[in-house]
């Protein structure tokens, strides 16, 4: 499989930062002191440059590009680690239950979509 090469800005390298902390718009806006509309747009620009549609994909396609070994195994691994991660947000108190339900469930989802029948 031919690996992408996507390149990312600066700002976006530092959204996807946030991102993986836990912060909502409004805390990337106060972070890195932009308007949160601003914050959504680098958001939306982010989910159209990788292909997605939710701030959980956009952490697995990010770190996923990270990831040189392409197997079923690596991928795994990387989703587990996202999981631990989010598991971590939750303990912390930076993810309330609804947005946790929603996002394993989505998880679940990425998750299937590596098993091979």
């Amino acid at each position: 499989m031919e690996q992408v090469i996507v390149k990312f800005t600066k700002r976006q390298v530092q959204i996807i930062d946030c991102l993986e902390r836990g912060l909502s718009n409004i805390e990337i806006s106060n972070e890195l002191q932009i308007n949160e509309h601003t914050v959504k747009v680098h958001l939306w620009r982010l989910y159209k440059k990788l292909g997605v549609s939710s701030r959980l994909q956009t952490l697995v396609a990010y770190q996923s590009m990270k990831v040189k070994d392409d197997s079923i195994d690596a991928k795994m691994a990387l989703l587990e680690r996202m999981y631990i991660m989010l598991y971590d947000m939750y303990q912390g108190l930076l993810v309330n239950r609804k947005d946790l339900k929603r996002i394993l469930y989505e998880y679940k989802v990425i998750r299937n979509s590596y098993v091979v029948d």
